[in-house]
Parts: C-alpha cells; sequence; structure tokens
C-alpha cells in the first residue's frame, strides 16, 4: 500500500496522476493568487505537488513554505519562486522534505501533515498574506508506473530525442540549499512523436568532483507530446548542496514514443551547463 493526501474538507486527493473526478484541491484563490493541486507523488526523498500557479497581484511574487510538520516532527517545505505578474503555469510544483538526517518515515508515518503556504513580494520579500494547510493521510493501493514495466526496452540509435547544441538550460536556487532545473529537448525523429521521457541529471563541484558519489544522478520523468523536429522542455530535476554546484550535467536517459515503444539509451550523451 502507498499512501494519499486528503483535504479536510472532504477534497479527496486521489494518486497521481490525477484527482477524484469531480474534485478540485485549491490551496490558494484570492487575492489575486491562485493555487490547484493536480497530483501528488511520493519521490526517494520528497512528497512532491504537481500544481497550478496563476499570479495576478500587478507584482512578482514567491510562494513560500513555511512551518511545515508531519504530525509533530518539523520538515522541509520547498516552494515555487519568481512567479512573474499575470503568469499561469500549469507545469510547476512544491514539496516536503524531511529534514537533514531524518528519514522519509517522518513523512510516510505522518497521519497528519500541515503548513502554511506564505506568499511574499519577490523584490522587497514582504508577506503579501498566508494560507494555513492542513492535510489527512490516508492508505491507497499503489498506483501503475508511467512507464511500463513489462516492456522490452531497445537501445540507441533509436534514442532521436535529443539535448540540441546550445540549447536552453533554466535553473534557480530555492530554499533548502536546492537547485531545480529544466532543459531544452529536441525530437529529431523525422516520424514519431515522443509521449514521454526520462532525464538523468548529475552535479560536480569547482573541482569537477561529483557532489553525490559516482554512479549517482536525480531524474524526472516528462509526459509531454514532443512531434517530429518539435522542442519542449523537461520537468524540473530537483538536486541538493545547491551552493557547491559548478557544473550540472544532463542526458536523456529513455524515451516512450507514441506506438508505445520505450527506447534506452546506452551510453548516455550529456550536455553540460556551468551554474553561475
Amino acid at each position: 500500500m502507498k499512501r494519499m493526501l486528503s483535504a479536510l474538507l472532504a477534497l479527496v486527493l486521489l494518486a497521481a496522476p490525477a484527482l477524484a473526478q469531480g474534485y478540485k484541491l485549491d490551496f490558494i484563490d484570492e487575492q489575486g493568487v491562485y493555487l490547484e493541486v493536480l497530483t501528488t507523488e511520493w519521490k526517494e526523498d520528497k512528497l512532491r505537488f504537481d500544481v497550478v500557479v496563476e499570479n495576478n497581484t500587478g507584482r512578482e511574487i514567491d510562494l513560500r513554505i513555511e512551518d511545515a510538520y508531519a504530525g509533530s516532527a518539523e520538515i522541509d517545505g520547498v516552494g515555487i519562486y519568481g512567479v512573474e505578474d499575470g503568469a499561469r503555469d500549469d507545469d510547476e510544483f512544491f514539496f516536503l522534505q524531511p529534514l537533514d538526517g531524518d528519514s522519509m518515515a517522518v513523512l510516510e508515518n505522518a497521519d497528519v501533515l500541515s503548513f502554511t503556504i506564505e506568499v511574499q513580494d519577490e523584490e522587497s520579500h514582504d508577506t503579501l498574506f498566508a494560507v494555513p494547510v492542513t492535510l489527512n493521510v490516508v492508505n491507497f493501493p499503489a498506483a501503475t508506473p508511467g512507464f511500463p514495466t513489462d516492456a522490452e526496452p531497445t537501445y540507441a540509435p533509436e534514442v532521436l530525442l535529443i539535448l540540441p547544441e546550445g540549447g536552453y538550460g533554466e535553473w534557480q536556487f530555492v530554499d533548502g540549499d536546492m537547485l531545480r532545473m529544466r532543459v531544452t529537448v529536441e525530437n529529431t525523429s523525422p516520424a514519431r512523436a515522443v509521449e514521454a521521457f526520462e532525464i538523468y541529471m548529475y552535479a560536480v563541484d569547482a573541482w569537477g568532483d561529483p557532489l553525490y558519489g559516482e554512479d549517482y544522478v536525480y531524474y524526472e520523468t516528462t509526459e509531454k507530446l514532443v512531434e517530429p523536429f518539435e522542442t519542449a522542455m523537461s520537468e524540473y530535476v530537483t538536486m541538493p548542496r545547491a551552493g557547491d554546484i559548478a557544473r550540472v550535467y544532463a542526458g536523456i536517459h529513455r524515451v516512450k514514443y507514441d506506438n508505445g515503444e520505450v527506447v534506452e539509451a546506452d551510453p548516455i550523451n550529456y550536455a553540460w551547463w556551468d551554474i553561475e
């Protein structure tokens, strides 16, 4: 059994990838700010909330996660930063994670999660308003993984989704000494659209030494239709020890095409960005 979240006011949030039919879970809908939860997902080291965020406040804002608890245990929350005025982003997320030295059991065994979302002016850091959130945690059957586990992958050179030369990389420094980054991908196939892809990332310090150990990567799956010869942005990948990161390497690990075929890269071709 896995676990799921439900809001106290009978708003039920089912397993990723969708909310219960007919329900919405709005954390904020006031003073020009809208924040709706689309899905939740238990990661190896965090609980992720995929959200829609909209800002019509007349200023750029940050959404900070403060006073976060799993039951009575204090936890960290990493919010959403740099939401421009007039913007609506259907592809954002925030997450909760254990404090350094604690395990995910702190989150997984909690019956109640609580935190406060502080909406702040991005430039002055003044708090515009704050919204307390309390969530119950209940059990639900494990969801089907995003990639089919019974698929027999084929190997490169059929991986035709690439990180193009000179491609765009976007990163943000966020609370908890974390860096979140996404990159441009390009489908070079003349005939096959991409339905989903998994990207690997790892970081090195100023001396070129891997920060997380040899062969250790962070990864994220992006479910997005990328037509032949089109480009798209990946989901954000979040990595710790942001202050030590000098360079980030990113590469496509596997791709799911629109005909259902799953293709793995061997080896993975990495591109890199210097982080300043």
